[in-house]
Parts: structure tokens; C-alpha cells; sequence
């Protein structure tokens, strides 16, 4: 071990080094092993190595002593703390031999470690100017710590001498422990650490790309390795990313990352991405949307629909209804806006509401859209509403033809438009009978409907307005209704009235037959009819008889017709005159078979005397 305390005389060094492996090409293999051998002057003994031999002795020398795996791992292997290698190092030669060896023998330190007395030692600080260069040159291996020591001790190494604006939590945190540490007791810098650890770990690759010296050497070194540097973050971010989005995308664009990486680094973002257009991989817009990691917003649902359509994936993620759609002023090409309102339009998955706000804020308006025959009843009344499909003679037929169950609505949605379009060819007697049952439509648009029909229209238990119940009497009368109109008579209008009253008139027969179910207003009103014929009013109290069991009950209605002929009529036991004619006659024939008179006889030929019943037994139904 002479040779390790030996002058620090550069040819002696070399000559003795050069001189033991030539004796002894096995030295280092074996004495890392001795017991009795320090571990500073095993140390020594690989710098000595690295800065005398040439290229060519040194992978001899390794060849047969492993050197390789010592240095590797040696995480301290940059702290030179003895000062006589540190004066040999300082020498140009050795210095550049040293550098040049750790790169022949391809070195990749596994673990490095970083020490404040790196400077210490030499006013030209040739231990951070090694350290620098293997970083430079690549020369470790890519694990979360190493990662971390160059973030913390290259990158940001003069944090301190840097002005930074607005300072992140892990600049500013890093800040604190490099200016304050020796202030600080071992509990705050123990929180402090925890701290920069915590954001190395969600937001490395952010820290990386924000760095304030030497960031490109890193990126390059990690973009030539993303698919591992990619396994590292995922296997130490604690399932939480919150990357800037910048990076978030730069990162997912890299090919070389294993897709099912990708998927899983999505999974852990902590935010979500507000606009993932610039994302290459459009299978990763999938996964995105799937796994609701994209911001819920106007602007990715159409860029996602552009690329897609209006797949599974994405009417799921609409339908989350996080918040109010609203395309009002968003920035569409005419030609997609067209193509993204027809699609929204046959999207019938959509929730009600999310379809109706897209389609209400999108403001398209086109006259000519030919609409699909499958559309839901519940989406069919939304684009009535929203006045998507148009009130015109064409969609009229097309609502008939295949959206029956919502036809009434289209109808009383667009009246004055149904109105303006109805002609002789479009008109519906159905549709009219909707119309004129509706309360909420004027008198006017029912009356203007009306003028189109020529069918017959029942009125009875149908409360329509006064007005439409006597266009309907006068020009679309149902027969039907015969008995119902004279036997509620005396619950219409005046006007309306006078129609039944003329209806009677025409189907007089049938009001004879129906006597005993008229209203008595309108048999009265028939017997004081100055316009009735004799005949008629006759045929009237003949059949009144049939029905009508008092003579008092009678002699009501017949006081209408001869009111002092027949004044004693229902008087006892009495006898009365009355001309001899053919009304009286068959009057008093059927008084007489009724039971309502005792006898009448024709005293001469102009006078008949009648004698009145005795009491009511004599009465005969």
C-alpha cells in the first residue's frame, strides 16, 4: 500500500501504477477485498487508474479487475476529499485523461450523490466540473433519484443567483432550504425536503422543462429513454400527476412511450386536460374522454366530434352534463357547424337537455333539412320547440306520415304558420276537431279552420265558444245530435237557439216522434210561433197527449194555440163552445180518448159543446 502514501510527483504516479499491473494484472480484483485495505485508499487507487492509463491498458485492466462495477457503485465517486489527487487532477493532462476514461469504459453511475464540499477543495472546483461533465455526457443511469440529484444540483444549482419572477412552489421551496439551511434545524429541513420530493414526484417533467440552466442536456437524456424515464414517474408519482398541460402533451406525444404507459400516466392526472387537440395519438382522445380526464367544455366536444363523431365514448362523456352547453358565438366553419347541428340532431342518446341546449345555442337555421323517420317522440317535440322543423307544407306531411303522437303539438306550436299554409289539399278534419277543442286557441283561428271543412261536427259536450257552436249548427250539423240539441234547448244562447229552432223546423218529423224528450222552451217556442203552421201545432198537442197526464199540464201548452176557446177546459163538470173545424175536431177526439173530456157533441154546424171530466179517474194514460 506504499504506493498510495507515494509523493504526489505525477511521473512517479504514473510509473508506479503502470509498473504494479504490469507485475500484477490482477491487483484491484484482489485487494478490494483485503480487510486490512482502507476504502479511501481503494478509492485513490481507481483515480489513480483513470487518470494515468490510456485507453487501451485501461480495458486490459478491466478486463481482468472489474473496475466498471466499483465505480458505478460508488455514489460518492466525484467527492474528492483527498488533496493530493485533487493537485493531480488539477494538472491538465490527468484531468483530461480522467474524463476521457470515465467515457471509454462507459460508465453509467447507478446512484450518484451530491456534496456541498464539492467546491471546497479547489478554487477551480474541478469536483462540480467532473460531476458537470458525466452529467453532459450522460454517464448515469436514469432512476427517480438520479433524475431528482441533476433537477436539484445542475439545474437549479444557482437558484440563488436567479430572479424569478413568480417562483413555483418548488422553486420557491428549494429557494428556502439552499438560502436558509444552515439557519434551519433538521425538522424544517426535513419538511422542506418532503415538500421538493412531493412536487419531483407529480411534476417532474414540468420541473425539468422549466429549468434555469443545463435543462436541454436532461431532456435529451430523458427523450432518448421516455418509455423508461415514462416507468419511472409512473412508478413514483404516488398515482398523482399534475404536470403543467404543456407537458402533459409533449410527453403523450412521444412515441416511443409504451401506449399502455400512456393510459396509465392519463389516469393519474390530477387536472384535466382543457385542450387535448395537440395530442398526436388520437386513441389516447379516447382514453382521455373514458376516463373523464378532459375538461368538460364546448370547444374538446367538437374537436373530439370532428375526429370521431358521436361514438359511445363521447356521447358518455356529454351526457356527465357537467355543466350547460352553450355554442352561442363559438367559431365553427359554416360547413361544420352544418355537419356538427345534423349529427347533434340524429344523436338521439343524448340526455333532453344537453340536445336542446347544443341545438338551441348553435342558432342553425336551414329550411331544407330532410328529417330522419326514426327520431324519438321525446327529441321529435324538442326540434318542434326549438322551431327546428319548420311549419311548411312539406314537414306537415312528414310529422302526419311518421310522428303522429306528436302531430297536435307541431300544430298548435306553429297555428298562425298552419294557418297561413292550410288550403283545401292540406286540410285535416282531425286536425281541426284537435283545434276547435283546444281552449287556448282564439275563436278567430277555429272559425278560419272551420271554413275548410264540410263534414259533419258534433257540438254536444264539446264546450266550444258560442260563436263556433253556431258556425257548426248552421254549416257542419251532425244529425245525430237531434234529440241532445232539443232536449238541452233551453241551455243555449239566444242566437244558437234560433238555429236549433230551424234545425227542428227541417227534421220536424222527428221532433214529433221526440216530444216527450224535447225541452218544453222549444215546444212552446213551436206553439207560439206566429210562422208555425195550424197543422203543425196541432200534430205538437196531439202528441203532447200521449205523454202528458194532467189536463192542467196540458192546458198550458194548449193556451199558447187557442187561449179562450179552451179557457174552461180545466174546469169539473162543466161545458164549454167551440167552433166546429178540423183542428178542434181531432183535438177533441183525442181529449176524449185521453180521458181529459167527459163527451163533445156538434150541436149545429158551426158549434161544439164539450163537457168537461168529473174528476181525474177518468184520466187514461
Amino acid at each position: 500500500m506504499a504506493l498510495i502514501k507515494i509523493s504526489s510527483i505525477n511521473t512517479i504516479y504514473y510509473t508506479t501504477t503502470i509498473l504494479l499491473y504490469s507485475i500484477w494484472e490482477t491487483f484491484f480484483s484482489e485487494v478490494k477485498n483485503y480487510e486490512n485495505l482502507l476504502e479511501d485508499e481503494l478509492y485513490m487507487y481507481v483515480v489513480d487508474t483513470l487518470q494515468f492509463f490510456k485507453r487501451d491498458d485501461l480495458e486490459k485492466i478491466n478486463k481482468n479487475n472489474n473496475i466498471i462495477e466499483y465505480i458505478e457503485n460508488k455514489k460518492e465517486f466525484f467527492d474528492f476529499r483527498l488533496y493530493k489527487n485533487i493537485k493531480i487532477l488539477e494538472m491538465g493532462l490527468n484531468y483530461s485523461n480522467f474524463i476521457d476514461n470515465l467515457e471509454n469504459l462507459d460508465i453509467k453511475f447507478k446512484e450518484l450523490e451530491y456534496s456541498d464540499t464539492f467546491d471546497a477543495f479547489s478554487r477551480k472546483g474541478i469536483s462540480w466540473t467532473i460531476f458537470e461533465t458525466n452529467f453532459k455526457k450522460k454517464k448515469y443511469i436514469l432512476n427517480f433519484n438520479n433524475i431528482n440529484l441533476m433537477i436539484k444540483e445542475v439545474l437549479y444549482k444557482n437558484i440563488l443567483f436567479k430572479d424569478i419572477e413568480k417562483p413555483a412552489k418548488f422553486e420557491e421551496t428549494l429557494l428556502l432550504l439552499k438560502k436558509e439551511k444552515l439557519n434551519l434545524n433538521d425538522e424544517k429541513i426535513n419538511e422542506l425536503n418532503d415538500i421538493l420530493t412531493k412536487e419531483l414526484k407529480s411534476k417532474n417533467y414540468t420541473i425539468i422543462n422549466n429549468g434555469l440552466e443545463n435543462s436541454s442536456y436532461l431532456l435529451e437524456y430523458l427523450e432518448e429513454n421516455m418509455d423508461k424515464y415514462a416507468e419511472i414517474i409512473l412508478k413514483n408519482c404516488d398515482g398523482k400527476i399534475e404536470e403543467e398541460e404543456e407537458y402533459i402533451i409533449k410527453f403523450l406525444n412521444f412515441k416511443d412511450i409504451a401506449n399502455e404507459k400512456k393510459e396509465k400516466y392519463i389516469e393519474f392526472l390530477a387536472d384535466n386536460i382543457t385542450d387535448f387537440s395537440k395530442i398526436d395519438n388520437r386513441n389516447l382522445w379516447n382514453i382521455l374522454l373514458s376516463k373523464k380526464k378532459m375538461e368538460y367544455s364546448e370547444k374538446n366536444i367538437f374537436t373530439y366530434f370532428r375526429e370521431n363523431g358521436f361514438n359511445e365514448i363521447l356521447i358518455q362523456f356529454i351526457n356527465l352534463e357537467l355543466k350547460k352547453l352553450s355554442y352561442k358565438g363559438f367559431n365553427f366553419e359554416e360547413e361544420d357547424k352544418s355537419t356538427f347541428f345534423i349529427e347533434v340532431l340524429k344523436c338521439y342518446e343524448l340526455n333532453n337537455e344537453i340536445y336542446s341546449d347544443i341545438l338551441k345555442t348553435l342558432e342553425y337555421v336551414d329550411e331544407n333539412i330532410r328529417f330522419p323517420e326514426n327520431i324519438p317522440d321525446e327529441k321529435i317535440d324538442i326540434l318542434i320547440k326549438l322551431d327546428v322543423i319548420k311549419m311548411n307544407s312539406e314537414n306537415l306531411i312528414f310529422i302526419r306520415n311518421y310522428y303522429e303522437s306528436s302531430l297536435n303539438y307541431f300544430i298548435k306550436f306553429n297555428l298562425n304558420k298552419y294557418l297561413e299554409i292550410i288550403d283545401n289539399n292540406l286540410f285535416s278534419q282531425e286536425e281541426l276537431l284537435v283545434i276547435l277543442s283546444d281552449k287556448k286557441v282564439d275563436v278567430e283561428s277555429k272559425l278560419k279552420l272551420l271554413k275548410f271543412s264540410n263534414q259533419k261536427i258534433k257540438i254536444m259536450d264539446k264546450d266550444y265558444p258560442v260563436e263556433v257552436q253556431n258556425h257548426i249548427l248552421e254549416n257542419n250539423y251532425d244529425n245525430s245530435e237531434f234529440l241532445e240539441l232539443i232536449k238541452n234547448f233551453n241551455n243555449f244562447e239566444e242566437k244558437t237557439k234560433e238555429i236549433i229552432f230551424n234545425i227542428t223546423k227541417n227534421n220536424i218529423g222527428n221532433f214529433y216522434s221526440n216530444l216527450d224528450k224535447t225541452s218544453p222552451s222549444l215546444i212552446k217556442k213551436f206553439l207560439k210561433g206566429k210562422e208555425i203552421d195550424s197543422e203543425v201545432k196541432l200534430i205538437i198537442l196531439i202528441n203532447l197527449l200521449y205523454f202528458i197526464r194532467e189536463v192542467e199540464k196540458f192546458y198550458k201548452y194548449l193556451k199558447l194555440v187557442k187561449s179562450k176557446d179552451y179557457k174552461d177546459l180545466v174546469k169539473r163538470n162543466t161545458s164549454f163552445n167551440i167552433s166546429v173545424n178540423a183542428f178542434n175536431l181531432q183535438l177533441l177526439q183525442k181529449l176524449k180518448e185521453k180521458g181529459f173530456i167527459e163527451s163533445f157533441s156538434q150541436v149545429n154546424e158551426s158549434i161544439y159543446e164539450v163537457t168537461t171530466i168529473k174528476d181525474r179517474e177518468n184520466f187514461i194514460d
